[in-house]
C-alpha cells in the first residue's frame, strides 16, 4: 500500500496506460452538436432519393453546398430529410466513427467528416436572427454565445467555419427572404438542406414525386398494423391507388377507417379530391373534429405551443380550458384521427404534420376569443414558474413556447405581466444563451420609462443582476439604474425596498471593501426581518448574497481570505435554507450549492483533497442547472489530478468543458476552473497523461521514503 493510491488505483492509473490510451481515444463517443429530437420516421422506399442525398453529401458535392429537395405537401419532405439527418446523427455519434476513419483503404460515409447537424423548422423560426441564435445553441459555442444579437449573424458565420456541420431548413416556404442570402453566404465546409413546395434558386434540387404502387402498398400495410385495422391485399391496393401514392393522405385515410368511416366513402373521397390532395385531406380530418367539441379546443391550443417540442397534456387542457376529462377525450379523438403525435416519455404531444399545425394556427387565428387561449397560457406559465421547487427538467423542455410567449407580450407591450413571467424565468437565465433575457429585462426597462412606471421592476431589478455576468451588471449599473432608481422613488414603499435590495447587492458584489461587503450583508439582513410581506424571491435574495460571502471569503486569490469567515457564512447559508424551504424556487440546488462550496474551502484551507470529492460527488444528483455542473467537474478534474488520479482529472475537466458551453458561459470566476486551464494542457494527450502520471508516483515514492 502506498500513502494516498491502493492497488487498484496503481493498476488503473499506471499499468493500463500503456494499453488503454489509443484505443480510449478512438473508442470513446466523439463530440458531435445536434438539436435532433424525436424519433427516427419509419421510411417507406425513396432508396434512390437517399442514394441521391448521400451523393449531394460526398466531397464531391462542394462546388454545391446548398440542395433543395421539392415535392407538393404531404409527400415526404420532412420525413426523407429527417430520416438523412437521423442517419447523419447515428453515424456521427458512432464509438466507430473515428476507428473507420483511421484504416487506410477503409470506404468512408459520405458524411463521415460532419461534426455538427441543426435543424430549423419554419414552422417555429422564420427570421435569420432566430436561425443564427439556433445555431449558436446547438454549436455550443461559448464566445458565440456571450455575443450581443446584433454581432451574432457575423459570429455564427466564424463559428461554422470551425465546423463540418449540416444545416437543414424544413418548410422553407415559410421563412423571410433574407434566410436564403444568410445560408448563400456560409463557410464553404458547411451543407444546408433545404425543404420547400417550390424551387429555391437553381441549387440541386431533388423533386420528390408520388410512392411508386408498390411503395404506397407497402405504406398502407405499415399503416394498418400501426393502428390496429384489418385490410385485404385488394383493399390495400386500392387505397394506394385512390391516394396516388401520397403519404399524408395514405396515413390519415387509413385513420378515416379505422374511425368508422365506409370504405366506398373513404376512397370516393380520395378519387374524388381536386386541387392539393394533402391539404384536402387534411381538411376532410378537421371537418370531423369539429364535431367534437373539446378535440377542436384542444387542436386550437395546439397552435400556441412550438411545433418541435409540442406540448405537455396538462398545457393542453388548461389553455382549451377544459376539465381533464374532456381534455383527454378531445385529445383520444385527435390521436384516432392521426392528427397528433403522442411522446409517450413526458405525455406531450405534437402535430404529426406541419400542414396539421397550420391548420391548428389557421383555426386559432380565426377563432374570435383567441385572447382567452392566449391568457390561459400565460397564467399557465405563471403557475409553472411559480411552483416551488421549479420542476427544472420540464421548464427545459418548455422553453422554445416560453420565449415565444415572453415575445409576445414584448411585442404587445403588456409590461405587467412580461415582467411577472420573467422575474421567475430562471430557466432562460441558469442555462444557454442568457441574451435573450438580457434583451426581455431591457424591453421591461423600456417600457417602464415610456410610461413612467416603476411598479413592474420590483423584485425584477435585482433579480437580472444575479446570474447574468459581470458585463451585463456593469451596463445596468451604468445604463439603466440611475433612470430606473428614479422610477422606482416614485414606486412608493415597495420601490423603496427595491432600490435598497439592489445597492446592497451592487455593492456586496463589487468586491473591493471586505468591510462594505459585510455591512452591506447585515444592513440587508436587518431589512429583510423588518419586511412583513417580504417579494416572493427575497429569500433567495438573501442566501444568494450569504453564499457569495462565503465563496469570496473562501478564494485564495483575495487578499483578505478568511476561511474561518466564510465556513461561518456558507453554514449560515444552509441554515437558512432549510428556514425558507417551502419558498426557494431550487431548494435542493441550493443546499447542494452550499454543500459544495464547504467542500471546496476544506481542500483549499486543508488539502483534504480526496475527502472533498466525496462530499461533492454527494451532492452531484441534486444540482439542476448546466452551469453548477461545469462547476461541479472543473473542480473535480482539478482535485483529481492533485489527487493523482490523472485519468478522472481529464475526464471531469472534458465533461465539465462541454457543460459550461452548453450554459452559454464564457467563464467561472472560480479559482480551480481557471487552474484547470493550466492542467489541461499538461494533459490534452496520452503521453502526456502518462507523464503525469509518472511524476506523481515519483513524488509519492519519494516521500514515502
Amino acid at each position: 500500500m502506498i500513502q494516498g493510491l491502493d492497488i487498484r488505483e496503481i493498476v488503473m492509473e499506471f499499468l493500463l496506460p500503456f494499453v488503454l490510451p489509443p484505443f480510449r481515444s478512438l473508442l470513446s463517443p466523439p463530440v458531435f452538436f445536434h438539436n435532433l429530437s424525436g424519433e427516427r420516421p419509419q421510411l417507406v422506399g425513396r432508396e434512390q432519393e437517399r442514394r441521391w442525398l448521400r451523393r449531394w453529401l460526398g466531397k464531391s458535392s462542394e462546388q454545391s453546398p446548398i440542395a433543395v429537395i421539392t415535392g407538393i405537401g404531404g409527400v415526404g419532405k420532412t420525413a426523407l430529410a429527417r430520416d438523412l439527418a437521423f442517419e447523419v446523427l447515428r453515424w456521427g455519434c458512432s464509438r466507430w466513427r473515428k476507428l473507420i476513419a483511421r484504416i487506410p483503404g477503409m470506404p468512408q460515409k459520405p458524411y463521415a467528416a460532419f461534426n455538427a447537424l441543426i435543424w430549423i423548422s419554419g414552422e417555429s423560426i422564420s427570421s435569420v436572427d432566430r436561425i443564427a441564435e439556433k445555431i449558436a445553441w446547438t454549436l455550443q459555442d461559448k464566445d458565440l454565445l456571450s455575443k450581443p444579437s446584433n454581432q451574432l449573424q457575423d459570429g455564427v458565420q466564424e463559428a461554422l467555419g470551425r465546423h463540418r456541420a449540416l444545416l437543414i431548413l424544413d418548410s422553407y416556404e415559410m421563412m423571410n427572404p433574407g434566410v436564403l442570402r444568410f445560408v448563400q453566404s456560409l463557410p464553404v465546409p458547411t451543407r444546408v438542406l433545404i425543404t420547400s413546395r417550390r424551387s429555391v434558386n437553381n441549387f440541386p434540387t431533388l423533386s420528390l414525386e408520388m410512392l411508386e404502387l408498390e411503395e404506397a402498398v407497402q405504406l398502407v400495410q405499415q399503416e394498418a398494423n400501426r393502428q390496429g385495422l384489418q385490410l385485404s391485399p385488394e383493399q390495400m391496393k386500392e387505397l394506394a391507388q385512390a391516394a396516388r401514392g401520397l403519404p399524408l393522405a395514405i396515413i390519415l385515410s387509413v385513420a378515416r377507417r379505422k374511425r368508422g368511416r365506409a370504405w366506398e366513402q373513404v376512397i370516393n373521397q380520395l378519387r374524388e379530391a381536386r386541387g392539393d390532395l394533402a391539404d384536402r385531406v387534411v381538411s376532410q380530418q378537421i371537418q370531423e373534429i369539429q364535431t367534437h367539441p373539446a378535440a377542436w379546443l384542444v387542436f386550437q391550443a395546439l397552435a400556441l405551443f412550438d411545433p418541435e417540442a409540442g406540448a405537455v397534456r396538462e398545457a393542453l387542457g388548461v389553455v382549451a380550458g377544459l376539465d381533464e376529462g374532456a381534455r383527454d377525450d378531445g385529445l383520444e379523438v385527435l390521436r384516432g384521427w392521426e392528427l397528433l403525435t403522442h411522446l409517450t416519455e413526458d405525455d406531450r404531444f405534437r402535430a404529426r404534420h406541419p400542414l396539421i399545425y397550420q391548420a391548428a394556427r389557421d383555426a386559432l387565428a380565426g377563432n374570435p376569443n383567441r385572447a382567452d387561449f392566449e391568457q390561459r397560457q400565460v397564467d399557465w406559465y405563471r403557475k409553472l414558474l411559480l411552483q416551488r421547487p421549479q420542476p427544472v427538467a420540464l421548464l427545459r423542455r418548455e422553453r422554445p413556447t416560453l420565449e415565444a410567449v415572453l415575445e409576445r407580450l414584448r411585442l404587445a407591450e403588456d409590461v405587467d405581466r412580461l415582467a411577472l413571467l420573467l422575474r421567475e424565468a430562471n430557466v432562460l437565465k441558469n442555462e444557454g444563451a442568457w441574451e435573450r433575457y438580457v434583451d426581455l429585462a431591457r424591453a421591461v426597462f423600456d417600457l417602464c420609462l415610456k410610461r413612467e412606471d416603476g411598479r413592474p421592476l420590483v423584485a425584477l431589478a435585482w433579480e437580472t443582476l444575479s446570474r447574468t455576468g459581470h458585463r451585463w451588471r456593469e451596463e445596468f449599473e451604468k445604463n439603466w439604474w440611475p433612470q430606473l432608481r428614479k422610477l422606482l422613488q416614485r414606486a412608493g414603499k415597495e420601490g423603496e425596498a427595491e432600490i435598497r435590495r439592489v445597492e446592497i447587492y451592487l455593492e456586496v458584489r463589487k468586491e473591493q471593501d471586505p468591510q462594505k461587503m459585510v455591512s452591506g450583508v447585515e444592513d440587508f439582513k436587518a431589512f429583510f426581518d423588518r419586511e412583513s410581506e417580504p417579494p416572493i424571491n427575497e429569500p433567495e435574495l438573501l442566501i444568494d448574497l450569504i453564499n457569495h460571502m462565503g465563496v469570496v471569503f473562501s478564494d485564495p486569490r483575495k487578499p483578505f481570505r478568511d476561511y474561518q469567515r466564510a465556513q461561518q457564512y456558507l453554514e449560515e447559508g444552509r441554515r437558512l435554507v432549510k428556514q425558507y424551504w417551502a419558498c426557494l424556487r431550487e431548494p435542493e440546488d441550493w443546499e447542494a450549492v452550499l454543500k459544495g462550496n464547504l467542500a471546496i474551502l476544506m481542500a483549499r484551507a486543508e488539502g483534504r483533497y480526496r475527502e472533498a470529492m466525496r462530499i461533492l460527488n454527494e451532492i452531484r444528483p441534486k444540482l439542476s442547472w448546466k452551469r453548477d455542473l461545469a462547476e461541479w467537474h472543473l473542480v473535480m478534474a482539478v482535485y483529481a489530478f492533485r489527487s493523482g488520479r490523472i485519468g478522472e482529472a481529464w475526464r471531469y475537466g472534458q465533461a465539465g468543458e462541454k457543460l459550461l458551453r452548453e450554459s452559454g458561459y464564457e467563464h467561472l470566476d472560480v479559482p480551480e476552473t481557471e487552474e484547470w486551464t493550466q492542467i489541461r494542457s499538461r494533459l490534452d494527450s496520452p503521453i502526456k497523461r502518462l507523464q503525469e502520471r509518472l511524476r506523481f508516483l515519483a513524488v509519492v515514492l519519494l516521500r514515502k521514503a
